[in-house]
């Protein structure tokens, strides 16, 4: 059996708890504008690196770079549920988060790590702003810049 693809690259979330290595480049960018994705971020956007989900592997932590802890929220009122699922091994606790997609969290720090469309499995989306910049070739944000973007769910947009 040959051996496994060498990461090209890896990220994590603020703690460090929840992290991740990648086999390959993101495919895109997106930068996603929903209601659901601009109060994870608390921003006007969130931008996803998309990747093949057969490239990523969750890495364990034994170190954290942050004594932040989450603390539990208050659950929404509307019809998306809501239940969390843990995973084990540095990977991000699941939440359903709209009719059409699950984001993924750390359940220690809070961060935002992870977005899949249930239409599209084969894809998962990485918030961008976890990648580390120790690129094997080349400048992280220089492939992050080469990539194909787009924007989606325009008509949510803030302002």
């Amino acid at each position: 059996m040959p051996p496994p693809p060498a990461p090209l690259l890896k990220g994590s979330c603020l703690c460090s708890k929840t992290s991740f290595t990648s086999t390959t480049y993101p495919l895109r960018l997106t930068h996603c504008h929903c209601i659901p994705c601009r109060k994870l971020s608390g921003g006007p956007f969130t931008t996803w690196a998309d990747f093949p989900s057969s490239a990523i592997t969750w890495t364990p932590s034994t170190t954290s770079t942050s004594s932040t802890t989450a603390t539990s929220a208050t659950p929404s009122t509307n019809d998306a549920p809501k239940t969390p699922t843990s995973t084990n091994n540095g990977a991000p606790t699941l939440r359903r988060s709209s009719q059409i997609a699950t984001h993924g969290f750390c359940e220690s720090c809070g961060s935002t790590v992870s977005m899949q469309y249930d239409v599209e499995p084969e894809v998962l989306g990485l918030a961008a702003r976890l990648i580390d910049g120790d690129f094997d070739q080349g400048d992280a944000a220089e492939v992050l810049n080469g990539l194909p973007q787009k924007h989606i769910f325009l008509r949510e947009k803030a302002g």
